[in-house]
Order: C-alpha cells, then structure tokens, then sequence
C-alpha cells in the first residue's frame, strides 16, 4: 500500500511547487537582464567611442635609446642568438615639438659571448638590436650593436643596467 503512494502520480503541482518554479523563473530572467545590460554597457563603450587617430612619427638616425635589462646577462651562461628585452627608461625626443614615452620595448639578440677560458680582455658579448615595439606594434629597427668587454674571466650584466643603444637607421613608427 505505502509503495503505490510513492509512486502515484502526483498530477498537478501544488500552489507552492508553483509559487517556487515562478520565483526562480522570475530570478533567472532578472540574472539575463543583468547580464544583457551589463554586455550591452560594455559594447557601447568599446563600439561607440572616436578611433583613436594615429600618428606617423619617424625617429631619425642617430637617436639615442636609453633602455635597461630586463635579465642579467653573463657571458658564463648566454648563448650565441639568445633573445634580450629592454625597456627605455627616459623619453625619445624625436623633434622639438614631439616625444614618445618612456616604456619603450626593445628586443635583441645576443651574438659572439666570448666567455670564460679565452684569453684576458677578450671576455664579452654583442647584442643587436631588432625590433622596438611602440603602442603594441612592431617596428623593425637597425642600430649599432652594444658591445660590451670585460677583463675577467666572466663578464656580467645585472637586471637594471643602462644601455644606451643608437640608431643607424630612422625608423616610421605609428603613435596616439
């Protein structure tokens, strides 16, 4: 007897089972406003604003990029084509009436580590500068190579340590 009781069906809902599936009803069409809203605030901001303009600015040749290492370099340790990133730590004046920011990325490649067990003076590194990334963008770049020598055995480069990198060629690159 008590088994068909559990398995009867139940036919209609009660007034509350009603009032409960109403109410989580009523909770998820309020969370998809929500998030409708918050979706459409969201795409208006991005969708709605001004472009922002870009400007072509060309850094001559001969500017001096004043950058620091983002790594410690030690000719005991790097290898030949072994990727370098710089950040510039002052503004690059590129004419009398314009300058790019600070935070500048620079990218190079360490070539020739002359390390430990060669003679005395001849312990260094040389690395070429490629690449500067303005605004997110990549820019290729041609500069003279930062060549470093040490008298020791070992030649080091701390995190931190200024470069002063030049360009051979200028360089168009597109600006806010």
């Amino acid at each position: 007897m008590l088994t068909q009781q559990i398995y009867k069906p139940m036919g209609r809902p009660s007034s509350t089972r009603r009032w409960a599936a109403r109410r989580w009803t009523n909770r998820l069409r309020l969370i998809m406003f929500g998030a409708s809203v918050a979706i459409a605030v969201a795409l208006s901001g991005t969708l709605g604003s001004r472009p922002v303009s870009l400007r072509l600015v060309t850094i001559p040749a001969g500017t001096e990029l004043v950058a620091v290492l983002d790594r410690t370099l030690s000719t005991a340790s790097t290898k030949n084509g072994q990727t370098v990133f710089l950040e510039t730590r002052e503004p690059v004046r590129v004419d009398s009436a314009f300058t790019l920011p600070a935070g500048l990325l620079l990218r190079g490649e360490v070539s020739h580590p002359a390390g430990p067990g060669k003679a005395p003076g001849a312990t260094g590194l040389t690395i070429q500068f490629t690449e500067l990334e303005v605004g997110g963008l990549s820019y290729r770049i041609v500069a003279k190579p930062f060549q470093a020598r040490g008298a020791n055995d070992v030649l080091n480069l701390p995190v931190g340590q200024l470069l002063r990198i030049t360009l051979s060629q200028p360089v168009t690159v597109e600006h806010p």
